[in-house]
């Protein structure tokens, strides 16, 4: 039984604590343990490890011994790499078997989950995430804009979870920017004003922004105006802070398309 059959696994329970810019030791062990054998002696793991620092090349058959050794000793960021290249290796292999691939992924986010590491690694590649829950919403939300033809939306609320999954340094301005003109282009569609702020839209459309509703639209708008498109020294916010941003910005583009009118 893996763990998200278990009471915390289904409910999506985990530390409080997520951690974007490690890589624990449990982790590193981890990544070593769900590769395979004849994974771990490729040339393209070893390349990864040594790739940009100063390790030494083992002499001789790489074993899993020797590739833990390589693992302790390099940046957190070239563990994750190693951990993507394990994927790319063995779901190139068809005699791993088709769903080797996927038991491999899934070893790897439950890795994740026990070390309260922000990260989930999605068909090879690492996506960052404040929890497991919000990052499979706004997967669903992007799949639902691009079926509602809003590809423009769909497509900048994708770059801007992207630039944050960045590393080992996120692009936080670069985020919240995306998200941003995602929101913008979907307020302009659903309101009919092409050519409005959502500044604009969000003070002459109180029906699509009721209440709180708009107070929330507003807040959205002002952070990422101010530090996504006005960046001052010393001021980009966190990326906790950028991942709050984009994921309300992405919950507030599922609640227009819902409000948007059927097509005739």
């Amino acid at each position: 039984m893996s763990e998200p059959d278990f009471f915390s696994g289904r409910l999506g329970l985990r530390p409080l604590a997520i951690v974007h810019n490690d890589a624990p030791i449990g982790f590193r062990h981890a990544v070593v343990g769900a590769l395979k054998t004849e994974i771990i002696s490729s040339e393209k793991i070893i390349g990864v490890v040594q790739r940009g620092t100063a390790l030494p090349r083992p002499p001789g058959h790489v074993t899993n011994t020797v590739l833990m050794a390589m693992i302790e000793q390099c940046e957190w960021w070239r563990v994750f790499d190693v951990a993507e290249a394990g994927y790319t290796a063995i779901h190139a292999e068809q005699y791993f078997g088709p769903n080797k691939a996927l038991t491999y992924e899934r070893a790897i986010n439950e890795a994740c989950r026990a070390n309260s590491l922000g990260w989930k690694l999605e068909s090879g590649i690492f996506a960052v995430i404040s929890s497991t829950a919000q990052h499979d919403d706004a997967a669903r939300i992007i799949r639902d804009l691009d079926s509602a033809q809003l590809r423009t939306s769909a497509s900048e609320l994708r770059e801007a979870h992207r630039d944050l999954s960045r590393r080992p340094l996120p692009d936080i301005s670069g985020g919240m920017q995306h998200a941003g003109a995602a929101i913008e282009c979907l307020a302009r569609e659903i309101s009919g004003d092409t050519k409005l702020t959502l500044g604009d839209i969000i003070k002459k459309h109180d029906d699509l922004f009721p209440g709180a509703y708009r107070k929330m639209a507003d807040g959205m708008w002002g952070i990422v105006s101010n530090q996504g498109r006005h960046i001052k020294e010393e001021g980009e916010p966190t990326l906790e802070e950028a991942l709050f941003v984009v994921g309300s910005i992405t919950n507030l583009a599922a609640y227009l398309l819902a409000r948007r009118p059927p097509a005739r």
